[in-house]
């Protein structure tokens, strides 16, 4: 093996016992002198890797059971914590379902009562539009015959004016006629001496 094959296979050796050591604080092994080849070098490098992946493996599966223990242990202590959750719910549950079923012979009543009162309701306006009405027709039934009672007077009172007026006419012109008379009789007895 040529000198140079050679020191490249240590060197790849010594970095994965490099490695290797760093991580555990172990000496790397020493290998003997001159008869080493690289094939023997090659091995060596590959039982470390080997080893390492072992190793690593071995530490996977300590931590993944690790994991578990703390998961169960999670699932244990919230197991109890769940199961009263799931209990109180049953228990509003079944509170809220007999509560709904009280309610159910509630709600017959409460639509009859309803209606009742709808009815009555009903039954109230429609008296106080008919009393309304008849208010309202009452009062306009007032008013006509207030309108009707002032135009009659109104007639009335002109009639009577007119009548006065010429009855006052009349009794002018009598006196005025009397009047006129008299001086026709008093002017014409003037004339004739």
């Amino acid at each position: 093996m040529d000198e140079r094959t050679r020191q490249e296979a240590l060197e790849f050796l010594n970095d994965v016992l490099r490695k290797r050591t760093k991580k555990k604080g172990k000496k790397p092994p020493i290998l003997e002198g001159e008869n080493v080849t690289k094939q023997t070098l090659m091995e060596l490098a590959l039982q470390e890797q080997v080893k390492e992946r072992q190793e690593m493996e071995k530490k996977m599966q300590k931590i993944i059971k690790t994991m578990d223990h703390f998961e169960r242990e999670k699932r244990e202590e919230v197991a109890p914590l769940i199961e009263r959750e799931v209990e109180r719910s049953q228990s509003r549950h079944d509170e809220d379902v007999k509560e709904k079923n009280r309610l159910a012979r509630v709600i017959e009543h409460k639509r009859e009562f309803k209606e009742r009162v709808v009815r009555r309701r009903e039954a109230e306006y429609a008296r106080l539009r008919v009393e309304r009405e008849e208010r309202l027709s009452q009062v306009l039934k007032a008013r006509k015959e207030e309108r009707d009672m002032k135009r009659k007077m109104l007639y009335y009172l002109r009639t009577e004016e007119e009548r006065v007026t010429r009855l006052r006419e009349k009794e002018a012109h009598k006196r005025l006629g009397k009047a006129v008379f008299r001086f026709i009789v008093i002017f014409s007895s003037a004339l004739i001496p």
